[in-house]
């Protein structure tokens, strides 16, 4: 059997603060007019069964049903008789929804009954608050499907004491309904891994990209057969950080924007790149997906959740760890080193942690960055250009920077690479496959290939900073 649980009422601010402000005091000649209310302001108040519990912005009636009562209060006593006639304005609901960006559904109205005095709730002359009230009596809640339902009770017109103000911000309570037991159907987009799908070509590729399914899925699931829209939505790109851009026009397609499915069932659409000629190696593009529209069943919500596709382009080979097939080691006689920031070790005891350790043939010293500005970097000038494969580096255990926690070994590498010094181009990030242990008689080593060896004369790896490189060589 099913148990329905909550109902919350979320009256404003301003409405709760009047009562707290002034139900104590009394309208008498102790107080000056100064210190008076400079208007009157009528407003409604809530209460009912169950556990009654004030916050600052927000009051909870926890029962089962039960009876929310709505009274008429002023912030200074009333002169004459003022009587309000209260009800249900079903319009609010829409901007209600819009003002706070939510989803409630107006309450049926065959799930209330509302008991409102004959002629009125009135406000006694002399009085802060009316003697009597309206009734919101809610029945009949195991028909409902939706877990969040909403109903605006309002001052509709009032009569008698004319210095009373009736301003539209107080002058509605808002019951949410919600009942916690009731799973409403959403809808959402979902792909493999979870909500991207990361595809990375080498520079230059052409053809077309592996198909991209992307999934939707209804849960719990809707009794009714529906149809989902989906689309893209580039205005998410800016929200979902700097560098990316939008798919060229005409470079992608989805195999369907209108999907059927069927009760209890997902279904998916595929994201097309027939012909991946048609975008800049250089960049980086981002493809956000959105559900658009959902008919079939209106209690299906739509969580909003974006999915991406990202599409990139790097020079960079990482399916095995071992130099390229046929390359050869190059001779680092005569090459030069030098770094954005290195370590200085000799506080520590220790040498200086300086670039040209890298290339010194001594697995017992490394280049370790320095913190600068987190693009820290060690740069190769081999002297003269060559037709580069592979670039190797490796790791020993460096003994200072454990004792205070700091992991030295890159997490990732941005490689780069020129022929003059000057101009530099992106091949991409290498995720190194080897990551711990090491030690100067048998460090770690990784592997650094190109799909397409790349002329430069410069090498230059970018890592942050505390990281090192015990050693860097480089195959043709």
């Amino acid at each position: 059997m099913k148990k329905y649980n909550a109902f919350t009422i979320a009256a404003g601010l301003t409405a709760f603060c009047m009562i707290m402000l002034f139900a104590c005091k009394k309208d008498n000649g102790d107080i000056k007019y100064s210190q008076r209310p400079a208007s009157n302001n009528l407003f409604l108040s809530i209460s009912g069964t169950g556990n009654l519990n004030r916050t600052q912005n927000l009051t909870t009636l926890s029962t089962t049903g039960g009876t929310a009562a709505v009274g008429l209060n002023l912030t200074k006593a009333a002169r004459v008789d003022i009587t309000a006639s209260i009800g249900v304005d079903t319009n609010k609901v829409a901007n209600y929804n819009a003002v706070n960006g939510t989803q409630f559904r107006l309450l049926p109205a065959a799930y209330y009954d509302l008991q409102a005095p004959k002629n009125g709730v009135t406000i006694k002359a002399g009085n802060l608050f009316s003697t009597d009230s309206v009734k919101v009596n809610f029945k009949n809640l195991k028909g409902l499907r939706a877990s969040n339902y909403l109903l605006p009770v309002t001052i509709l017109s009032v009569s008698g004491d004319k210095s009373a103000i009736l301003s539209d911000s107080v002058r509605t309570v808002y019951i949410n309904l919600t009942l916690s037991d009731v799973k409403q159907p959403v809808a959402t987009l979902t792909t493999t891994s979870g909500n991207l799908v990361s595809l990375t070509y080498p520079v230059g590729a052409k053809g077309a990209a592996a198909v991209t399914p992307i999934t939707i899925n209804v849960s719990p699931a809707s009794p009714n057969n529906l149809t989902i829209g989906v689309a893209t939505d580039n205005t998410k790109i800016a929200s979902y950080g700097n560098g990316f851009t939008a798919f060229p026009d005409g470079s992608y397609s989805l195999s369907a924007t209108s999907i059927t499915i069927g009760s209890g069932q997902s279904a998916s659409f595929n994201v097309n790149i027939p012909d991946l000629s048609k975008f800049d190696g250089t960049k980086s593009y981002l493809l956000p997906l959105m559900i658009t529209k959902i008919n079939g069943d209106e209690y299906v919500l739509n969580a909003n959740k974006i999915v991406y596709v990202q599409l990139s382009f790097n020079n960079l080979n990482n399916t095995n760890n071992t130099s390229a097939v046929g390359s050869k080691l190059l001779n680092r006689q005569g090459w030069v080193t030098n770094a954005t920031a290195s370590f200085d070790g000799s506080f520590y005891g220790a040498s200086n942690y300086v670039p040209a350790n890298a290339i010194d043939g001594d697995n017992s010293t490394d280049w370790v960055s320095n913190y600068q500005n987190g693009n820290e970097s060690i740069t190769i000038d081999m002297g003269t250009s060559h037709q580069v494969k592979t670039i190797a580096y490796s790791n020993a255990f460096n003994n200072i920077l454990p004792q205070f926690g700091i992991d030295d070994y890159p997490s990732s590498v941005k490689v780069y690479t020129s022929t003059n010094g000057t101009d530099w181009t992106s091949q991409g990030t290498y995720q190194p496959v080897a990551n711990t242990g090491g030690s100067a008689a048998a460090p770690v080593n990784n592997y650094i290939n190109f799909f397409n060896a790349i002329n430069a004369r410069y090498v230059r790896l970018q890592v942050g900073y505390y990281k090192s490189f015990t050693e860097i060589n480089v195959y043709e």
